[in-house]
């Protein structure tokens, strides 16, 4: 008997802890529905303020288009801010369609803002990570043959298609390389420039090399922060196109090696390094043009 008596006992608690449980989830659930509804009334309220003020021609005695701000807010209607001012005084301001319309191209445009902020806030914390991984990624034979491959193919088809002979100075592909100052106002994301092999034997040749950074778009990152992204969200642009067309820029380089015995081009103007040449500059920015383009059209290269 008492057995039976506890296990009645049992039940009815559990039949009181389920029902507690069920008033709290509904409780919950009418909160809710009262928030929600209470929101859909205040979205409908500013689309009908919103449509008030696109529909409104102006004011009909003094033709003006400023509206009283409290009598829009509160109560829905439109009523001309200096005929009122006049007739009743008091300092409740004007508005207008295009104001509210500024207003909310400017919270959107500020909402906007801030989600770019922490994406680009968690791109910086990701690519921190996987910077220490390109450092292995670099020497990976795949790696090295790509870039090989891409840098030599294009140098070779857009030298023949200037006739040009580089059999004697061949291009090579000296790596991917790391410079700590990129981003910062220093560092450079290729480089072109000649070198001469003692061992296994004497030899003269043009490198090419590329910056690591380039590594992260295998990551998914098509932008690099030097910074955390707080009041400074300056980046580089890292992105398989990009790198496309650096590649493009360092081979115009290695063109101009060969066909003039140097090369020239914008960045040498911006650096005032004494080593511009305005027909240069204007030449490598044509070429580089128009190996992007041979790349490009190819389709054997993409991400």
């Amino acid at each position: 008997m008492k057995d039976l008596l506890n296990k009645s006992n049992r039940e009815k608690n559990l039949f009181k802890s389920y029902y507690c449980a069920e008033q709290a989830e509904a409780k919950e659930y009418s909160n809710y529905q009262q928030v929600y509804q209470q929101k859909v009334l205040e979205r409908e309220a500013r689309n009908k303020q919103y449509r008030l003020l696109k529909n409104y021609q102006g004011c009909k005695k003094c033709g003006s288009l400023a509206v009283d701000a409290y009598d829009l807010h509160e109560n829905n209607r439109l009523v001309c801010q200096p005929c009122r001012m006049k007739k009743e005084g008091g300092s409740s301001s004007p508005i207008s369609f295009a104001e509210q319309q500024k207003r909310q191209q400017l919270e959107s445009l500020k909402a906007q803002l801030e989600q770019k902020k922490q994406e680009a806030q968690q791109n910086y914390q990701a690519q921190k990570n996987y910077l220490e991984l390109t450092a292995t990624l670099a020497k990976s034979p795949q790696i090295q043959a790509f870039f090989t491959d891409l840098l030599t193919t294009y140098a070779q088809r857009f030298a023949n298609s200037q006739n040009l002979d580089i059999s004697h100075t061949p291009l090579v592909f000296e790596g991917l390389y790391w410079d700590k100052k990129t981003g910062h106002g220093f560092g450079e994301m290729g480089r072109c420039f000649r070198q001469t092999l003692f061992y296994p034997r004497h030899e003269k040749n043009i490198a090419i090399g590329l910056n690591r950074l380039y590594l992260l778009n295998k990551f998914d990152n098509n932008r690099y922060f030097p910074n955390y992204p707080q009041g400074d969200f300056s980046y580089l642009d890292i992105s398989f196109v990009s790198m496309i067309k650096t590649c493009s820029h360092e081979i115009a380089h290695y063109i101009q090696l060969i066909k003039h015995g140097k090369s020239s081009c914008e960045s040498d103007l911006k650096l005032n390094n004494g080593k511009y040449n305005a027909e240069l500059a204007k030449e490598h920015k044509e070429f580089t043009g128009e190996i992007y383009g041979m790349v490009k059209n190819s389709g054997e290269y993409s991400e």
